[in-house]
């Protein structure tokens, strides 16, 4: 069923109003652009008051999927924050997802 653009949120908790949707995809998974700037559009249309939407993903966010939810997410007025298993560098350090799974 509908899950109103994210899988958990903050409810107005202390005054926030953040929606998380959580991908667990294999590194060859398509993540379908569409589908994410539907999902943000859900979020709004749930919670006029939305203050940012998380994208937590176990693979890679290509450029293309970050754009398109970030556009989408700017249309409504809302930021989209990506967190993802992007590799970094040699000798920059891990990624976000790594990292937060570490902690």
């Amino acid at each position: 069923g509908s899950q109103f653009g994210g899988d958990a949120g903050t409810a107005g908790l202390r005054r926030r109003y953040l929606r998380l949707e959580c991908k667990r995809y294999k590194e060859s998974t398509f993540l379908s652009p569409r589908s994410l700037a539907g999902e943000v559009l859900e979020a709004v249309l749930k919670d006029p008051q939305l203050e940012a939407w998380v994208l937590a993903s176990t693979k890679t966010v290509s450029e293309t999927e970050r754009n398109v939810a970030r556009d989408g997410g700017a249309n409504l007025g809302v930021p989209i924050v990506v967190i993802d298993w992007t590799e970094q560098p040699p000798g920059v350090g891990v990624n976000a997802m790594a990292a937060i799974c570490a902690k």
